[in-house]
């Protein structure tokens, strides 16, 4: 993926004053991409970059980054942070007998150091389900990338609960029933052990977005896309 960007940003950037900015980058390279900038001062001096990456007309950006400068004066880092550190191509999530799969593709990556996969039941709060180290060579590939991970979803504690019950009003051994009753018990106990190691997220996963770590700490995030429960 191209990205060129005209000289003149830099006198764009210098110029910057107040607490908010944000400009809208046309790229100059010919992927049809648009770069959104916005960068939030704070009291020390530092600032927040937000950026975000969408495709022509596309309302919702196939790319987020968010990176935090400490020297205000150094300009031309912020242009050094006007990249996509992992160009990412198709995203699936499905769900089946009681798994997550998770699966996606890198076009480039560049400065790559891990993958999170992050999990969300409305699409606004996230919560880390998983993590992959990159594949690339030292950081960076020009080549795509395939990447997988599988996670085990939450277990129904209650329909557990209720088979056990349906199981006891069909049998009149007290003998069995105790049985039962315990093995109900040690199931749910042993399922529990191995939610709390790897389970996908706390609650129902309805959204999935792949967090791309960086070297210098930069994080950014790919478009979210919706679970298909099968």
């Amino acid at each position: 993926m191209k990205l060129r960007f005209l000289c003149f940003f830099i006198g764009l950037l210098a110029a910057l004053t107040g607490t908010a900015q944000n400009d809208t980058i046309p790229n100059a390279g010919d992927d049809n991409l648009i770069w959104d900038l916005d960068i939030t001062y704070a009291a020390n001096g530092s600032k927040l970059l937000e950026i975000k990456v969408y495709d022509n007309e596309d309302s919702i950006p196939v790319y987020t980054k968010y990176v935090t400068i400490k020297d205000d004066n150094d300009e031309v880092a912020v242009l050094d942070y006007l990249r996509m550190g992992a160009a990412f191509g198709r995203i699936a999530a499905t769900a089946a007998n009681g798994r997550l799969m998770v699966s996606w593709q890198t076009v480039t990556e560049e400065n790559s150091k891990e993958f999170v996969v992050e999990g969300s039941a409305d699409g606004q709060q996230w919560e880390a389900l998983g993590t992959i180290q990159s594949k690339s060579s030292n950081g960076s590939s020009a080549e795509s990338l395939e990447y997988g991970l599988q996670l085990k979803l939450p277990v129904s504690f209650a329909a557990i609960g209720m088979g056990g019950l349906l199981l006891l009003t069909v049998t009149r051994s007290r003998r069995t029933k105790l049985l039962m009753i315990a093995a109900v018990v040690l199931v749910v106990g042993a399922c529990r052990k191995k939610d709390q190691m790897a389970t996908a997220g706390t609650g129902k996963t309805e959204y999935v977005r792949i967090a791309q770590h960086e070297k210098d700490g930069a994080i950014g995030y790919s478009k979210a896309v919706k679970v298909t429960y099968n």
